[in-house]
């Protein structure tokens, strides 16, 4: 998954939840976007897996 904000980026992994790479994140954002991402770990599986497998 992707999460972009102006000049910052992301790439977090689902499975597991990690992040893959960060740029200009800072670390207290960067763990909290990790934790809302585990947080949501299983809707965001099933909404991924529903949307690729049409």
């Amino acid at each position: 998954m992707h999460v972009i904000q102006a000049e910052r980026a992301a790439k977090i992994w689902l499975q597991p939840a990690e992040a893959a790479y960060n740029r200009r994140y800072n670390q207290a954002e960067l763990n909290h976007i990790s934790t809302v991402t585990r947080e949501n770990q299983a809707f965001l599986l099933e909404t991924w897996y529903e949307y690729f497998s049409r």
